[in-house]
């Protein structure tokens, strides 16, 4: 069978229903995703150890902030240019904070550490060495 134009007629109009179908409120989704896959970067850093309680907090209460602006973006039924890109934004920032906290020195592995340098520069009684050879004066009151 060729292609008669009142298939390719049909085939516009299935085309133009289907581009439709991905209103603004369809494609808002990326937003709902990109949010669940940060949430999850959120608590793999709690479970490694990278992110402390407090920053977790922190990082949580930014992701439901913007979530809620999402949903008053969509309640309207327009979700416009100016609309998403003040969303992207600021799930760009929320991801950067999430990031820069999760490798920041405050993981468990890097306080550790950071006690164990610290550590190693006190000097324990036993080992230190008498004022009088080190040629210190010490006065007497």
């Amino acid at each position: 069978m060729k292609n008669s134009p009142f298939k390719k007629g049909l085939y516009l109009i299935w085309l133009l229903a289907c581009s439709t179908a991905a209103t603004p409120m369809a494609r808002a989704g990326r937003y709902d995703e990109r949010a669940s896959n940060q949430e999850n970067r959120i608590e793999n850093g709690v479970a490694s150890g990278q992110l402390k309680g407090a920053e977790a907090k922190h990082l949580e209460q930014a992701e439901k902030n913007i979530q809620l602006q999402v949903a008053k973006d969509k309640a309207d039924g327009h979700f416009t240019k100016k609309e998403k890109a003040n969303i992207e934004k600021r799930q760009n920032a929320a991801s950067n904070k999430i990031w820069s906290q999760k490798h920041d020195a405050q993981t468990a592995a890097g306080k550790t550490r950071m006690m164990n340098s610290q550590r190693r520069r006190i000097i324990s009684p036993a080992q230190a060495k008498p004022a009088k050879a080190l040629g210190v004066k010490i006065k007497k009151h």
